[in-house]
């Protein structure tokens, strides 16, 4: 006979799984969610009690049943359709954490592990078959970088993971109750670097953004921290040989961030049959600020935004993003092309309630997976694909909801 304490021990494996698979097997992640979703909806007929959602978890929701509304006089209902199918996620977990209540830290420490895990094997992996193709196969060593090297998800996606894992390490490596010993916290040191020289061997520039905030961050964590301060200082010097080694290791990265820069600078202009990458989102923010000024208000609608790109792409001589048929790489602007302003407003709000939390809780990691996140948001289109959709509600959800329990109940601890 299944008891409450039962289920939630049940319910505890299938968050590991899923934690564990986001990173590593995303297209297996909706499994244990589907399952831990079952599980609660048990618990809540078994103990006739539901828990309290996060305004951060309401959010998600109210996000996504603003892309049901905006059905309403869409044309496009097949392509609205399968976006209301691929953004399930943001109303499934919240709903699902309402059967589900935190017994403890440990609880959300091993399911941080066991994403740090699944994360750290699928850099494992992508650096043994770029070793296997390399060496055994004798093909060229751009097989070690970007799509060669993460050549099972976008690299930008891979980024996100990969950075996430070495800020919940290192945080770790603070908390005094976890009582680390020496060969744990090198084993996590070790780790972090190898976490790194992925990040770098994905080449994504936003990827490489993300890691230079989490290590800014790292820094200036342990100077804060660090009583004897030579400590934070040895650290930087490893970073700085690090960086220093990655243009022999990497060249292909430090090509990459100096178009990057060029771009930047005006040193290379974005013209309409451009190709590099950067210069083409220039192209693609051009087109999303025309369509935002076209239908500032309600927007294009969920299932037609996309066409309404395409068809600008092309009408404006965008060759390249018009034949790859581009989305809007940027969260917001794509908020607020298919929902109009309301859009807008709703994806920042989710943010606004994550960092108020999370800020107001002093949970470093849960700072750092906004921030994360929300960089990767400014140059992609993070929630219209479900690498990103899974990972954010999933971890949005979590922190979101540990963190209003931590207040409920005092007996919890946040870090």
């Amino acid at each position: 006979m299944l008891n409450s304490d039962l289920l939630n021990r049940y319910q505890n494996v299938t968050l590991l799984a899923a934690a564990f698979t986001i990173p590593l097997l995303p297209t297996a992640a909706p499994f244990p969610i589907a399952l831990f979703t079952i599980l609660s909806i048990l618990n809540i007929v078994k103990t006739k009690t539901v828990s309290r959602l996060s305004p951060l978890s309401i959010s998600l929701i109210l996000f996504y049943l603003l892309h049901i509304v905006w059905l309403i006089g869409t044309e496009n209902m097949g392509r609205g359709l399968f976006i209301i199918e691929v953004k399930l996620v943001l109303l499934v977990v919240p709903l699902a954490f309402l059967g589900y209540s935190f017994k403890g830290r440990k609880t959300l420490d091993r399911i941080q592990m066991a994403f740090v895990i699944g994360a750290f094997i699928h850099g494992l992996i992508c650096l043994g078959q770029s070793s296997y193709r390399y060496y055994l196969l004798n093909e060229s060593h751009l097989v070690f970088y970007t799509s060669g090297f993460s050549f099972m998800m976008h690299p930008s996606y891979l980024a996100v993971y990969l950075n996430l894992a070495i800020g919940i390490l290192y945080f770790n490596l603070w908390r005094e109750e976890l009582n680390l010993n020496w060969i744990l916290k090198i084993l996590s040191g070790v780790t972090i670097l190898l976490l790194s020289l992925f990040v770098f061997l994905a080449a994504s520039k936003v990827g490489i953004l993300m890691w230079a905030m989490i290590v800014l961050i790292m820094i200036s964590y342990a100077f804060y921290r660090a009583k004897n301060k030579l400590v934070p200082f040895i650290g930087l010097g490893i970073i700085v040989v690090f960086l220093a080694i990655i243009p022999k290791v990497s060249p292909v990265t430090s090509e990459r961030l100096g178009l990057l820069v060029d771009i930047i600078s005006g040193k290379t202009i974005a013209d309409n049959n451009s190709t590099e990458s950067t210069a083409v989102r220039v192209l693609v923010y051009k087109t999303d600020f025309a369509l935002i000024a076209e239908h500032p208000w309600l927007g294009q609608g969920s299932g037609d935004f996309r066409d309404a790109l395409i068809k600008a792409y092309e009408n404006r001589g965008y060759m390249v993003p018009a034949k790859k048929h581009y989305n809007a790489h940027n969260l917001f602007f794509e908020s607020w092309i298919a929902l109009g302003i309301i859009g807008f407003l709703s994806s920042v709000s989710m943010f606004v309630f994550l960092f108020y939390q999370a800020i107001k809780s002093k949970n470093k990691t849960f700072i750092s997976f906004g921030l994360l996140f929300l960089l990767l948001s400014l140059f992609e289109c993070s929630l219209s694909i479900r690498l990103g959709i899974m990972f954010f509600s999933f971890f949005a959800v979590l922190y979101g909801q540990y963190e209003l329990s931590v207040k409920i109940d005092s007996n919890l601890e946040t870090d």
